[in-house]
């Protein structure tokens, strides 16, 4: 068993007896491909938007004449899809609900330059489905009240267009940016930045459209980073 730290706490267990865990197989084979553990689990966390290591300190303040058992609460991971997920803003004025299924059918569809060269989706990882509401509430100051849809066991879909042209503008996420960084314990790097202004950005490109619509899917396959 392995422990991994994130943001330099002790947070996840990855039990490698348990073989049949499609997170244990990924790592696996990029084990055999000569990757160090530690370089593998970095490139993941990198790709969250996080700072993972399998290299952690668990230290602990001893009390004197006490006899309790610390404790350290950890998530199992047994799929990516359990800590990593894909967001996709849609802007559109019609669309299908089965064109969200199929990932390679919707970008086909929707990754085509408008006029100026923009697209008509933009997209973000995170690491948990708390974060996906965080992102929704820092973003629009709302939370998210649409009704969600199920389109498979690993992807839903949410009408946001509601909040049209309700989003922050680019001057507030240069003054709240910390306030994300510490609500969503994420890493503060450029491309954390670059990301939350590319969002903006879209949205106020796309304030003129009639619908919203947000993908979010659990992503069981590994990033391909090593």
């Amino acid at each position: 068993m392995y422990i991994f730290s994130s943001m330099q706490e002790p947070k996840y267990l990855v039990d490698f007896n348990y073989r049949e865990s499609s997170f244990i197989k990924q790592i696996s084979e990029s084990m055999k491909q000569g990757f160090e553990l530690e370089e593998i689990i970095n490139k993941y966390g990198i790709h969250l938007g996080l700072d993972w290591t399998t290299k952690h300190n668990i230290e602990s303040n001893e009390i004197p004449n006490s006899q309790q058992t610390e404790k350290i609460e950890l998530e199992v991971i047994e799929s990516f899809g359990d800590v990593a997920s894909e967001l996709i803003f849609i802007a559109t004025d019609n669309y299908n609900k089965s064109d969200f299924i199929n990932e390679d059918e919707l970008l086909v569809k929707y990754m085509n330059e408008d006029e100026n060269g923009f697209y008509g989706l933009e997209s973000m990882i995170l690491d948990r489905n708390e974060n996906s509401g965080k992102l929704i509430n820092f973003l629009f100051n709302k939370s998210i009240k649409s009704a969600e849809t199920e389109l498979s066991e690993n992807i839903s879909i949410f009408d946001l267009s509601n909040l049209i042209g309700k989003s922050i503008s680019l001057n507030q996420l240069e003054n709240d940016y910390e306030k994300w960084i510490k609500t969503s314990n994420r890493n503060n790097t450029m491309d954390e930045y670059g990301t939350l202004n590319g969002l903006i950005s879209f949205f106020e490109r796309n304030s003129s459209k009639k619908q919203l619509i947000l993908r979010i899917e659990k992503k069981n396959t590994v990033p391909n980073t090593v």
